[in-house]
């Protein structure tokens, strides 16, 4: 990456980004001198790209304007209409499978699955029958389960062989009937893609993310490459963000990421032994993005823009209280001190148990209302 610090920008919680992203780019704060037309922009969906240029188009007020190229990440669904006619590498890849079709071809397969799997496997216990589809309806039901299981492992990059690994040895017998049915997906369904020249709407989407990062590796451009609005959850768009973020005019715009979270908090937002973050925070995938994809400290991320006073005062007071994750058993408490009486666990100071008055929204006394509607059959008749 010839040396060059990651340029990471925020859009802090309570601003409007796509509003604050359109300031910036036409401020100059993301493209510097740079023509806005010249830019190539990446979106999460196609819905944030038309919102962005309604937006930019009032910011201009109605005056006419060379705007920049927009492409959506898209959804798994979108991916080969967002990117099928924009990227170089999007020729030797196969094209999705259309969700209608996928979800017709699953069904057979369960309804299949369901009349010749062996009795024997069904006894797992006396008294315990395992039910299999025995409806059409059941069968569409579960066709959709096994289609959020396969996106889940593909975009994760995960091999089908692991799920074998993953059950302990007192569950086998039910875990067999599992391993037995997700053959469909493991063995059966891929041979019906070769077959049709298709492939998974997710592993089409992954591979034209890699395709694009690949080229903007291979080629560098020189001009504004803009990554806003994506928090890198899947891998293939977390290695396209670092790659957006290493090159020379390029840039990555965050949203939400919490600056102002104390360092010890943001530290316990950290890989466990697994390398799995917390991912029950709402700031654990940006803490993984900005630790394991974009190599950088929150302290070297930039802010846009930001909320109004009042909105900043109102987050400054429940991020206290809520922003902290739960304190691990060993350490300092923020609950109070432990039940069992261990010396080693402080009760911590907590701020005000009320936020400040200019924060606080006035709301009439419950008595005001208990003194209207107090009669012994209910509210008063007219």
């Amino acid at each position: 990456m010839r040396g060059l610090a990651p340029r990471v920008f925020t859009i802090p919680p309570g601003a409007p980004f796509l509003p604050t992203l359109v300031e910036a780019l036409l401020d100059g704060s993301l493209i510097g001198n740079a023509r806005l037309a010249d830019a190539l922009i990446y979106l999460p969906t196609r819905r944030a790209a038309r919102a962005f240029t309604a937006v930019l188009g009032e910011r201009q007020g109605g005056q006419a304007l060379l705007g920049p190229r927009i492409l959506s990440l898209g959804e798994a669904e979108e991916a080969e209409g967002a990117f099928g006619q924009a990227f170089e590498g999007a020729e030797g890849i196969a094209p999705a499978i259309l969700p209608l079709e996928r979800r017709l071809i699953l069904t057979r397969l369960v309804q299949a699955w369901s009349a010749e799997v062996a009795r024997s496997l069904l006894s797992v216990a006396p008294r315990s029958p395992v039910l299999v589809p025995a409806s059409p309806a059941d069968a569409v039901e579960i066709a959709g389960d096994l289609e959020l299981l396969i996106d889940a492992l593909t975009n994760e990059g995960l091999p089908w062989g692991g799920l074998g690994a993953a059950v302990e040895t007192d569950h086998s017998h039910y875990f067999e009937l599992s391993l037995h049915f997700l053959r469909i997906a493991a063995e059966t369904w891929p041979t019906i893609l070769v077959e049709r020249g298709a492939c998974n709407p997710a592993q089409s989407r992954v591979a034209l993310l890699d395709a694009e990062a690949e080229r903007l590796r291979r080629e560098r451009p020189d001009t504004p490459v803009i990554a806003a609005g994506s928090t890198g959850s899947v891998p293939a768009t977390a290695a396209l963000l670092a790659t957006v973020a290493g090159l020379r005019r390029g840039a990555v715009v965050l949203p939400g990421l919490d600056t102002h979270l104390d360092d010890a908090s943001w530290t316990a937002i950290r890989p466990d032994a697994e390398g799995a973050v917390l991912h029950s925070h709402p700031q654990g995938i940006l803490r993984r993005l900005l630790a394991e994809s974009l190599s950088i400290e929150r302290s070297g991320v930039a802010t846009l823009g930001g909320p109004g006073k009042q909105a900043r005062m109102r987050r400054a007071w429940y991020r206290k209280r809520c922003g902290r994750p739960r304190p691990p058993t060993a350490g300092p408490s923020c609950h109070g001190p432990s039940a069992r009486g261990s010396p080693t666990r402080e009760p911590q100071a907590w701020p005000s148990s009320r936020p400040p008055t200019s924060a606080r929204k006035r709301w009439p006394s419950r008595s005001r209302f208990a003194r209207r509607w107090r009669t012994p059959t209910g509210p008063p008749s007219s």
